[in-house]
């Protein structure tokens, strides 16, 4: 299954639930799916979703809205549940395996091309936050 209509930028997290680029928070938060939120009070605010299963892999989706509006989202996926993700295993080594893993997924899934009419894609390792991602930005 496709995971990024790259004509739209649209989510599709199974064959009945995708998220859709131009989707409010209220809307992407009744949906049945289990998840957390987090308004930080400043105009932002974010669904998470932890250890949802897409084709054989398990994904840790971040939805980020501004002002109600989604405007990215951020994933990361791994090939079995690890149960045990703490900072106690944790490794710059690893992580940089990881962003090598998701370009790598990325090149497979949606090319070369990354910059489209509605977004843009990019994996990355964030030395901030210390973790590898797959970004999903949408434009305004």
């Amino acid at each position: 299954m496709k995971i990024i209509n790259l004509e739209n930028g649209d989510f599709i997290l199974n064959s009945e639930i995708t998220i859709k680029r131009n989707m409010v928070f209220n809307e992407v938060n009744e949906l049945n799916i289990n998840k957390n939120c987090n308004d930080l009070g400043n105009g932002y605010a974010w669904i998470y979703l932890k250890k949802f299963e897409i084709n054989q892999l398990y994904f840790f989706i971040n939805i980020c809205f501004f002002e109600k509006k989604i405007k990215m989202i951020s994933f990361s996926f791994f090939e079995k549940f690890e149960n045990d993700l703490t900072w106690d295993n944790w490794s710059e080594a690893k992580e940089l395996k990881n962003q090598i893993k998701f370009e790598k997924w990325l090149c497979e899934t949606v090319g070369e091309e990354r910059n489209f009419k509605w977004g843009n894609i990019t994996s990355n390792y964030d030395a901030k936050s210390l973790t590898s991602n797959i970004v999903i930005n949408y434009l305004d």
